[in-house]
């Protein structure tokens, strides 16, 4: 959230938001956007390698409930700061199915 104040602009990070973008930087990807969706859960937009991604994550554990690509079976421990790695392994196998984005 930005809050404009005459010529000084305030830049008010949540805590969510916080939490997101500390998980992404590690991994070289970039937050584009955050969402809070019901249910205590976050819609992430993200790029990384060039390319954008959209995943939604449970919002204390930043575990994926949909990485918005296929897995093949590995979904159950995946979160939030392992999922770039994932991504970047079947980008260099050719094997990056993308299931859904909202670019």
């Amino acid at each position: 959230m930005e809050i404009v104040h005459g010529l000084h602009q305030v830049v008010c990070v949540s805590a969510d938001e916080a939490r997101v973008e500390a998980a992404l930087s590690n991994t070289g990807a970039r937050l584009c956007e955050l969402r809070r969706l019901e249910g205590g859960l976050l819609r992430v937009r993200y790029e990384f390698l060039g390319n954008r991604f959209a995943t939604v994550v449970k919002a204390e554990s930043l575990q994926v409930v949909d990485a918005g690509i296929c897995l093949d079976g590995e979904g159950g421990s995946l979160t939030l700061h392992n999922l770039p790695g994932v991504v970047r392994e079947a980008m260099e196998t050719n094997q990056l199915v993308v299931t859904w984005s909202d670019d």
